[in-house]
């Protein structure tokens, strides 16, 4: 298949695992999900229960202990914004339970959210009173040049066409306003240590990069691709770029061995003395 960023021809096999075959673009360099999640499969995969309620889900969904992660990052991310741009409109694509949202109202911010999730989007209108529409971006029409602050939380990843959300978001947001993604990064340390277990065992033991590649992911950038990809959109600045810790056991959708969990930390570890860390927190402008 094309490049579904660059549309290129040609693409190299990364790994053909049991949740699915990760291909690399040989033009522009994005890793990405040979059969991409789409339409009316995306929309269904998001409304489960098995997805729905993994525990990271149910931490969004109570809104306690906000002392551990995302909470951490959700705070982290809002005390930036309030040094980059005006506190008006903020819109957070994807909200889910809108835990954010939740936290942005708090801080000062008229908050909107977009959840294509119904069951997500019910809980957080009928329990956090928030101003949410239940559909994609693109279907919510929202007017030009609106939002000071758009926020993508684990969404870039997940969505079909992420060059076309990209340019919507670009069309709703004002020439001074903040686009913030905060996504996995590719080329971690904990990624290359999970490709050479992959390399070294002959392909055999793949369970490391069956949780790198989740299920629910079709895009896995790192700095130079997702660069690349909002350049195309029209993002030319890059205002902040921000990196964290895995944190695995916290954000992770499923259940985390304790085996792998003490790996991560001390991989954590090693990351932050290397530069290559798990998440990377981009925070873009339009071009000038």
């Amino acid at each position: 298949m094309n490049c579904p960023i660059c549309n290129y021809p040609t693409n190299k096999l990364i790994a053909n695992l049991p949740n699915g075959t990760i291909c690399k673009c040989i033009d522009c360099g994005t890793v990405f999900r040979k059969n991409l999640i789409a339409g009316n499969s995306l929309f269904d995969l998001y409304d489960s229960d098995s997805y729905l309620e993994s525990p990271y889900f149910q931490a969004l969904k109570a809104g306690e202990k906000r002392d551990r992660e995302p909470y951490n990052a959700y705070n982290n991310v809002l005390k930036s914004l309030d040094t980059m741009t005006e506190k008006k409109r903020l819109l957070d694509v994807g909200c889910s339970y809108g835990a954010f949202l939740e936290m942005a109202e708090e801080h000062g911010w008229e908050a909107y959210g977009v959840e294509i999730s119904s069951k997500a989007y019910s809980y957080a209108v009928e329990q956090r009173k928030l101003n949410i529409q239940n559909c994609t971006l693109e279907s919510a029409e929202y007017p030009d040049d609106y939002f000071s602050v758009v926020t993508l939380w684990d969404v870039v990843e997940h969505l079909d066409d992420p060059l076309s959300t990209l340019r919507e978001i670009h069309r709703v947001l004002k020439a001074d306003g903040v686009l913030m993604i905060f996504t996995i990064n590719q080329k971690s340390l904990i990624n290359a240590v999970g490709h050479l277990i992959y390399a070294l065992s002959f392909k055999k033991i793949v369970s490391p990069l069956v949780l790198l590649y989740d299920i629910h992911h079709n895009f896995f950038f790192n700095k130079r691709t997702l660069e690349h990809l909002l350049k195309q959109a029209g993002f030319d600045r890059r205002l902040k770029i921000a990196w964290m810790d895995s944190k695995i056991e916290r954000w992770q959708s499923v259940p985390i061995p304790p085996l792998l969990s003490l790996g991560t930390k001390i991989l954590d570890f090693a990351a932050r003395l290397m530069g290559n860390r798990y998440r990377m927190i981009y925070y873009a402008g339009k071009g000038t």
